[in-house]
């Protein structure tokens, strides 16, 4: 009997910790599980403050570009008809102000002429703005103290949502004038370039002004108005106040989330809203399949949940680093791989090439085929890397249409640019193509002897890329392979692949 009772101790025991192992590994297994999916979110949030940054650059360079043109616009005009100053008269200066049409024809309201005091001396506008109008106070401010582009917010002009930029000028009695130049919101290119940027099937891009009223979204028809999630809007201002950047997880209780970057030169906000579920879901629903699947688990065995864990956690790294659309490795991927590679070049004392490649007409893809054909370009474009490149060489999508390579030991880039062009050339010769798909291409040398980062080599390289698209301004023609009814003579065709 003692050995029995002895017998059924041990299996006990045994049995016991058996359990206790399998339920610490399987507690070990969803601790980890847990953790790997909120990584996935971490990094999907800073994902997507990366393509915040991006339509808050747009912005910024749309407001810069717009005010550049405004100011070359009223410099020009003085300097070709021999005034360099303004004239303080209505008449003449109203003159002047009507022939700026022809030059800035974006400003498509009109133009208006203001003394220092701010009192209008002459204008060319079609409608007459409220100067009580708030939409002009990053304006005064910015002409105040020179820390912005001097730009407005949103303005409402005879019943249209309106913006403006300004730039000073001479004036005939020795005082400072100030030149306003508006125009319409809906139809300006910050709207085209906010309308035309998506985020998965409900994500929404929106740019703002200091008061929260849309100056581009998605919908023209959202322009003018305050952002109508109120809730979003309150959270967003306060935001703004303490930080450029952040991301709002559920305002107020929306179901929402909201990433937003401050519009560098300006006092406007980029924003993108997207339904909660949406952007977070697929990655929640992940984690929580995850961990059901260790639970079940749990009965089997401790050391299948360890397995299954890591083989999740290596798919999750191994997303993190290549490209959703093409499968090459994504920005991410590829600067970590061409810092390692260049480190073991600057051991080994060998120089290294890096190619810029850039799609050219994608546009024009978009534009008539759509946006399907678009990512079918891009698709192209990166079966013609893998096809030309070797194994050694590394080859990534920086967004868009923008590729990199980076040739491994012994890479020549005379003979990397003869594999691109056959290989190119095998493509846009099959038949049945709606399109020609064409590259340009810039190519840098890095040296251990005068070694830079990563981030430099590429930069130059798309300095040089840039310059080979300017030699080819014909490189957009008969990308289309479009049907012509009828032809007076043959056209030059362009070439498909910068030299």
């Amino acid at each position: 009997m003692g050995v029995v009772t002895s017998s059924v101790r041990r299996h006990r025991a045994g049995t016991a910790l058996s359990v206790l192992l399998v339920a610490l590994t399987g507690g070990l297994g969803l601790f980890a599980g847990y953790n790997s999916g909120q990584l996935a979110v971490a990094t999907h949030v800073r994902d997507r403050l990366a393509l915040q940054h991006d339509l808050a650059a747009l912005s910024d360079q749309w407001a810069q570009t717009t005010q550049s043109t405004l100011q070359v616009a009223v410099s020009s005009q003085g300097a070709e008809a021999g005034l360099p100053s303004w004239p303080a008269g209505p008449s003449l200066a109203t003159d002047r102000l009507a022939q700026l049409r022809v030059r800035a024809p974006q400003f498509d309201l009109g133009f208006e002429l203001l003394s220092a005091r701010g009192d209008v001396l002459a204008s060319s506008l079609d409608a007459v703005p409220d100067p009580a109008d708030p939409g002009w106070s990053p304006l005064r401010a910015a002409v105040s103290n020179g820390a912005r582009v001097p730009v407005t917010g949103v303005l409402h002009v005879g019943g249209r949502p309106t913006l403006a930029a300004a730039t000073d000028v001479h004036m005939s009695d020795g005082t400072r004038g100030l030149v306003i130049g508006l125009l319409h919101a809906e139809p300006s290119q910050l709207q085209r370039y906010t309308g035309e940027l998506t985020y998965d099937r409900s994500g929404t891009g929106w740019v703002i002004d200091e008061r929260g009223y849309v100056a581009a979204a998605r919908d023209f028809h959202d322009i003018g108005r305050l952002l109508p999630n109120s809730q979003v809007r309150t959270a967003l201002l306060a935001g703004v106040a303490t930080h450029n950047e952040g991301f709002l997880r559920s305002p107020g209780g929306t179901d929402v989330v909201a990433s937003y970057a401050r519009v560098g030169t300006t006092g406007w906000v980029s924003l993108t809203t997207q339904n909660a579920d949406d952007f977070l879901g697929p990655l929640v629903r992940a984690t929580h399949r995850a961990e059901a699947a260790v639970l079940v688990l749990l009965l089997l065995a401790g050391a299948g949940l360890f397995a299954l864990h890591r083989r999740r956690t290596q798919a999750l790294q191994d997303l993190s680093v290549h490209d959703e659309l093409t499968g090459l490795l994504n920005r991410r991927g590829w600067f970590e791989q061409a810092s390692l590679e260049l480190q073991r070049a600057t051991r080994s004392d060998e120089q290294r090439v890096v190619l810029f490649v850039d799609v050219d007409g994608l546009k024009q893809v978009n534009d008539v085929l759509g946006h399907r054909e678009g990512d079918v370009a891009i698709c192209e474009a990166a079966a013609v890397l893998r096809k030309a490149f070797r194994a050694t060489d590394s080859v990534g999508r920086l967004g868009g249409d923008e590729f990199v390579v980076l040739l491994g030991t012994g890479g020549d880039p005379t003979v990397a640019r003869l594999r691109l062009t056959t290989s190119l050339s095998a493509l846009n010769a099959a038949p049945g193509r709606s399109f020609d798909l064409r590259l340009s291409v810039g190519a840098e040398t890095w040296s251990p002897a005068d070694p830079c980062s990563v981030e430099e080599l590429v930069r130059r390289a798309d300095a040089v890329m840039y310059v080979d698209k300017q030699r080819r301004p014909d490189r957009h023609r008969g990308v289309l392979r479009l049907p012509v009814l009828r032809t007076a003579e043959p056209s030059p065709e362009g070439s498909v692949l910068g030299h």
